[in-house]
C-alpha cells in the first residue's frame, strides 16, 4: 500500500513539475516574441520584423492618444522618441520586405506633434521637411494648415 501511494505520489509530483516546466518556457518564448513585450525575439525574416515594429508603432500611438495620458508631457515625449525609432527601423525592413507602409505621413505627424508641443524646435527646415514628408505621402492637401488642422483635432478629441 505505502509503494504504492509513493509511485502515485512520484506521478503527480513529476507532472506538475513538467507542467510548471513547460508552461514558464512558453510563457517566456510568447514574451520574448512578443511585439509589444521585450522585444528579445529578432526574427530574420523582414516581414515579420516589419509586421513587429508595424504594431508597436501602433502601441506608441495609442499610448499618446490615451486620454490618460494627455497630461503628461514626458510620456509623450519619450513616446514621440519611440515612435521616430520605430520608423527608422520600419523604414529599412519594409524596404527588405519588399512592402511600402506609408511612413512619410507618420514620419510627418511625429515631427509636427513635437513642433506643436514644443515651439522652439518649430522652424522654417522642420515646416519644410513636414511639407516635404505629406506631400511624398500623397495627402490629398498639401498644405500644412489642413494637415495641422487635422493632428490637433485627433490630439484634442479628450479635452
Amino acid at each position: 500500500m505505502l509503494r504504492s501511494l509513493f509511485k502515485v505520489l512520484s506521478l503527480i509530483t513529476g507532472a506538475a513539475i513538467g507542467f510548471v516546466v513547460s508552461y514558464s518556457a512558453v510563457t517566456v518564448r510568447v514574451a520574448a516574441m512578443s511585439p509589444v513585450g521585450l522585444g528579445l525575439g529578432k526574427s530574420s525574416d523582414p516581414f515579420f520584423r516589419t509586421y513587429t515594429e508595424m504594431v508597436r508603432l501602433g502601441e506608441a500611438e495609442a499610448v499618446i492618444h490615451s486620454c490618460a495620458n494627455k497630461a503628461n508631457i514626458a510620456s509623450q515625449q519619450a513616446m514621440s522618441r519611440s515612435e521616430s525609432g520605430v520608423i527608422t527601423e520600419l523604414r529599412t525592413d519594409a524596404k527588405s520586405a519588399g512592402l511600402t507602409p506609408p511612413l512619410d505621413l507618420v514620419a510627418a505627424i511625429v515631427e509636427l506633434r513635437s513642433s506643436l508641443r514644443d515651439p522652439k524646435l518649430s522652424g522654417p527646415d522642420q515646416e519644410r521637411d513636414i511639407r516635404n514628408l505629406v506631400r511624398q505621402s500623397g495627402w490629398p492637401d498639401d498644405s500644412e494648415a489642413a494637415f495641422k488642422m487635422v493632428l490637433t483635432r485627433l490630439d484634442g478629441a479628450c479635452q
